[in-house]
């Protein structure tokens, strides 16, 4: 089987990426974030991962998702996963000075209920001490709480979009490197995760913790300690 070097090369990048968050050889589903991060056609990529397959660098198992869909795992052999987590390591371990942390929080517009009176509220400016320029960071990573993104967006009736985030951020000229959105049970439904995928997020999912508590904030607080 004839396949491209630098299809190889972009796959293999990809899946340091995904072992290096996962810190596991066993990656479920990874397609959808392979071909976003590459650029590669579905084919192409299975192509690849075929090929490494028949070298036994990797196995290829398949099952069926929650939905009923078809859904394939991989599960990186012993030297395969040492290489990668060596690539990883290499392009991800950048020095702190060179990198900083965002977490995105959503913005809560502010309400005012009107009455029979005219209410004028005024923004009374208060002058502050400036504050010496801060080096504007190479490389962050972006996380956000998908579940507080859906709800302020469904109470307050407006639509954020998940691809003008990152947009706004790289035309500041700041390359993100990583960008994570965290889900609980409520909001891990395939409409939802697809959207996420398709904007460029690597997809997250957190588990209950009790009653009415997930473990969204825990794991975002968890991942932020890795970053640094």
């Amino acid at each position: 089987m004839l396949v491209n070097v630098n299809q190889t090369k972009l796959v293999k990048q990809a899946l340091s990426k995904l072992i290096f968050d996962a810190k596991s050889e066993v990656l479920v589903d990874p397609m959808p974030s392979i071909v976003h991060s590459t650029g590669l056609a579905p084919v192409q990529v299975k192509t690849v991962l075929k090929n490494l397959a028949d070298k036994n660098e990797l196995k290829i198992n398949k099952a069926k998702g929650t939905s009923g869909q078809q859904i394939a795992s991989l599960e990186i052999r012993k030297n395969l996963f040492q290489h990668l987590m060596k690539l990883a390591k290499e392009e991800f371990n950048q020095p702190a000075t060179q990198a900083s942390l965002v977490q995105a929080n959503v913005a809560t517009p502010k309400v005012i209920q009107k009455s029979s009176a005219k209410i004028i509220e005024k923004a009374i400016e208060i002058p502050t001490p400036a504050l010496p320029a801060q080096p504007r960071p190479e490389v962050i990573a972006v996380l956000i709480d998908f579940d507080n993104i859906r709800g302020s967006q469904i109470r307050q009736n407006y639509t954020l979009s998940l691809e003008k985030i990152k947009q706004y951020i790289q035309g500041e000229g700041i390359k993100i490197l990583f960008s994570d959105a965290f889900v609980s049970p409520d909001s891990n439904k395939q409409k939802y995760v697809n959207l996420l995928w398709d904007c460029g997020w690597t997809v997250i999912s957190c588990p209950q913790k009790i009653k009415d508590k997930d473990t969204v904030d825990m794991k975002i607080k968890w991942q932020i300690t890795r970053y640094m």
